[in-house]
């Protein structure tokens, strides 16, 4: 389209009408506002609500259509937000697939609320959605569940316990229990919930043997 209507358009509108079966005498090569809907990519059509001679009105949807790119959403609390980037790397689990590398595209900008429990409470944290693509050899699935991981942070050469070996300590700071049986405090660094990891940084060392407890 170059905002020119010339000959060749009104050609290139009967060869449409044409192709969409229009009878002869009411080919016009030109087309009504509102007539067609001009969309930035190529849609998958997945349901028509509406079929030849049904009457419909202003706002009544006739198909619904979905992004022909592969797409996984996630939830994302909000205080998590500003945490993750369009751009970002992602590691997309697929049912039944081996992990696959995708990229943060689109960051949901309106949190939503879970519906209230009985007691008139949230029933969890508000949430954006994080749209994400994968790659096209991704399995053809449609509506399935997919376990997410978002890489916000990395750091590199790091000694890691499990989250459940953090001990709080009175008066605030963690520390951990040695095999030895002796505590060694340490400070806490990133949070690793996909792996039940944590860096840490303190008085432990390479090879170290921690308890968890059970």
């Amino acid at each position: 389209m170059d905002n020119h209507f010339s000959a060749a358009t009104a050609a290139a509108i009967r060869r449409w009408e044409t192709a969409w079966g229009v009878p002869a005498g009411r080919r016009t090569g030109a087309l009504a506002l509102g007539q067609v809907v001009f969309l930035p990519g190529a849609l998958r059509v997945g349901e028509a609500a509406a079929t030849v001679g049904t009457a419909v009105g202003p706002n009544q949807p006739v198909l619904a259509a979905t992004s022909t790119t592969r797409v996984v959403t996630a939830p994302v609390t909000a205080d998590r937000q500003g945490s993750v980037k369009v751009g970002d790397p992602v590691t997309v689990t697929l049912p039944g697939a081996k992990p696959l590398d995708g990229t943060v595209l689109r960051i949901g900008r309106v949190a939503t609320t879970p519906q209230e429990t009985g007691d008139g409470r949230p029933a969890g944290p508000a949430t954006v959605t994080v749209v994400i693509t994968v790659p096209r050899g991704a399995p053809d699935l449609d509506q399935a569940p997919a376990q997410v991981s978002i890489a916000t942070a990395v750091r590199e050469d790091v000694l890691l316990v499990p989250i459940a070996a953090l001990l709080a300590k009175p008066g605030g700071g963690y520390r951990l229990r040695l095999s030895t049986g002796a505590y060694a405090d340490v400070d806490p660094g990133i949070f690793d919930d996909a792996t039940g990891k944590v860096e840490v940084a303190g008085g432990l060392t390479v090879g170290d043997l921690v308890e968890v407890p059970e």
